[in-house]
This record gives structure tokens, C-alpha cells and sequence, in this order.
């Protein structure tokens, strides 16, 4: 939950740690499956990290900090996200997770086949 202050804006952070369940292995298990069904997202094969965090701060902007994110406060991060940002912000997670999956299995390929 985001705290309802003022002051405390680095709960939105967690919010967004906390999107996709919480953080053990019976929950990795269940979104692997879910994942798992989906296709290989694009870009998925882009090895160069500087290419990762451009993408990311775009995404981040784009998608991240985009009003309205609650109901109490439309131009703030802070509030309880409304059903609207909370779902496109999942949506947003889960591909996230399912790109990073794509992304780590190569770089670790990569690194094997090298040695």
C-alpha cells in the first residue's frame, strides 16, 4: 500500500516491487506459468544494456509517472492508485518480468557458450 502523506514518496517504489505478488517461491511459480504462455516479447534478443535502461527510463515516463495515479491526488505518486493505474501498471510489470526472463536466459547463453 502507498502511504497517504506528503512525505512519503518512496513507497511508490514498493507499489511497484510489490505489482506482480508477493515475493516467494510459490508466487515466482505461479507467474512463471502465467508468463510462460506468452510469446517472446520484442527486443527480447537486444544484448546491450545501455539499450536496457533507455528503455527503462522511457518506459518509466511513458508509463510509470503518467497521471491520474489516484483518485486523491491525480498529479501525485502519492495515494492508493486507481483501478485504472493499477492495471495498466501490472500490465506493464508482467511484461517487464517476461522481457528480463528473455534477456537474462541470453546474457547467461552468451556467457556459456563463450567459456
Amino acid at each position: 500500500m502507498i502511504c497517504q502523506t506528503p512525505h512519503c514518496k518512496s513507497e511508490f517504489h514498493a507499489y511497484w516491487d510489490d505489482l506482480l505478488g508477493p515475493a516467494n517461491l510459490s508466487a515466482a511459480l505461479r507467474i512463471s506459468a502465467q508468463l510462460n504462455a506468452l510469446p517472446k516479447p520484442t527486443g527480447a534478443d537486444i544484448a546491450d544494456v545501455h539499450v536496457w535502461v533507455q528503455e527503462g527510463f522511457q518506459l518509466a515516463k511513458d508509463e510509470v509517472y503518467q497521471p491520474p495515479i489516484s483518485s486523491d491526488e491525480p498529479n501525485s505518486a502519492v495515494g492508493i492508485p486507481d483501478k485504472a493505474y493499477h492495471d495498466r501498471a501490472k500490465k506493464v510489470a508482467q511484461s517487464q518480468v517476461l522481457l528480463a526472463g528473455y534477456r537474462l536466459a541470453g546474457l547467461l547463453n552468451r556467457s556459456l557458450q563463450s567459456k
